[in-house]
């Protein structure tokens, strides 16, 4: 399971994400996928949490999450998710 990267949550652990998001890739591309995830949200709000599968404080390799409000729309797909959505961002 996953662990968090930090000691407290943005969000607690009974919020359910209104969008889950899948990706998947090579160990190597885990620092590209969270730099591009966080750009996708509100880091200003204080709802922005990091995941990975090893304890806080290193770097996992198999698996990763960002989890977050969205600063602005935008599109996965054929799917819009507006601004202000709730997203987990899923990357393994």
């Amino acid at each position: 399971s996953l662990l968090a990267a930090g000691s407290a949550f943005a969000y607690g652990p009974t919020v359910t994400p209104d969008y889950v998001i899948y990706a998947g890739g090579g160990a190597e591309q885990n620092a590209a996928f969270e730099a591009i995830a966080r750009s996708l949200f509100d880091t200003t709000s204080g709802t922005l949490d990091s995941y990975t599968e090893v304890q806080t404080g290193t770097v996992g390799k198999v698996s990763r999450a960002v989890f977050g409000k969205t600063k602005a729309a935008f599109t996965k797909g054929s799917a819009t998710v507006p601004a202000g959505s709730k997203v987990l961002i899923y990357y393994r």
